[in-house]
């Protein structure tokens, strides 16, 4: 597996479980945002994302699902859609968060400097990781998503983790995954008691607009340690 950078700024020496198209803006890393695609994308198209956000000192990260989509082309996935999606979640899940702790080891930092985002799959990815990490950090910011439902009981989550800033997006008009979805992650993270979700609705389909790009810029300066 690699990394591939775009710009100048690099870190060689820093390796990668997954395939991971990768940005580094300013002088040093202060944070860390991860980028998860949606399902049948790639790290290299939604790279295009890191292009686009502003947020200096910030080393991004967007990770490539292991497994192609069934339908071939160049897309990937997290976890099937149309299958039992466990055990290539539990191998999806396990490579990114060995990730996340190769990334913190090397540049020395703290869990609440780490951020996660993700789209449609991927969103379900950060929101996922999240909690499995256990610990609390610097937010995770869901864009148009879904919460996947599995046959597990919740672990017992700290005071620290309840605090973790949440970001959801979605759009009103979304036909991929419907607004109910928006509406049922509110709920689910009510009941696991978070006490920092903001959400908020676009006039939008299945997709991410400048508008929300602009609200992640905001939610990243103002959950910035």
């Amino acid at each position: 597996m690699s990394i591939s950078w775009i710009g100048k700024n690099r870190v060689e020496e820093l390796k990668s479980p997954m395939n991971v198209h990768a940005k580094w803006e300013g002088d040093k890393v202060d944070k860390v945002l991860f980028c998860f695609h949606g399902f049948g994308d790639n790290a290299k198209n939604f790279s295009q994302i890191a292009q686009e956000l502003k947020s200096n000192n910030t080393l991004f990260l967007c990770v490539q699902g292991p497994k192609p989509v069934p339908m071939g082309m160049d897309g990937y996935q997290w976890y099937p859609l149309f299958a039992n999606p466990l055990q290539e979640l539990r191998h999806s899940t396990t490579q990114v968060l060995q990730l996340i702790a190769d990334v913190e080891f090397h540049f020395s930092l703290r869990s609440d400097q780490i951020y996660l985002m993700g789209f449609s799959q991927g969103a379900s990815m950060a929101l996922h990781c999240f909690l499995k990490k256990q610990k609390k950090m610097g937010g995770v910011l869901a864009l148009s998503g879904f919460y996947l439902k599995l046959d597990e009981a919740d672990p017992a989550f700290s005071e620290d983790i309840l605090n973790t800033p949440i970001l959801i997006t979605h759009g009103n008009q979304d036909q991929v995954i419907f607004p109910i979805a928006f509406y049922e992650l509110q709920n689910v993270l009510k009941q696991k008691k978070m006490k920092h979700v903001t959400a908020n609705s676009y006039a939008m389909g299945h997709q991410i607009t400048p508008e929300v790009t602009r609200k992640m810029e905001s939610f990243l300066q103002e959950n910035s340690r």
